[in-house]
C-alpha cells in the first residue's frame, strides 16, 4: 500500500472512530430511567464502556502516531 493509501484509510479509520465515539456518547448520556426498561440494560452499559475505553485508546495512539 502506498504512504497516500494509507494516509487515506487511516483517516478513514479516524473518521468512522471519532463518529461510533460520539454514538457511544449519546447512548451514555441517555437517562438512566430509559435504560432501565430495555432488556439487558447492565449489559449493553458495560459493553458501551469497554467499547468507550477502546475507541480512545485507538483515537489516542493514531494522534500520537501523528506527532
Amino acid at each position: 500500500m502506498s504512504e497516500d493509501q494509507d494516509a487515506v484509510m487511516q483517516e478513514a479509520i479516524n473518521v468512522v472512530l471519532k463518529s461510533t465515539k460520539v454514538g457511544i456518547d449519546r447512548l451514555k448520556a441517555a437517562p438512566v430511567e430509559l435504560w432501565k426498561t430495555e432488556p439487558r440494560a447492565e449489559e449493553v452499559q458495560k459493553s458501551l464502556e469497554r467499547s468507550g475505553e477502546i475507541i480512545d485508546s485507538a483515537l489516542a495512539a493514531m494522534q500520537a502516531e501523528r506527532l
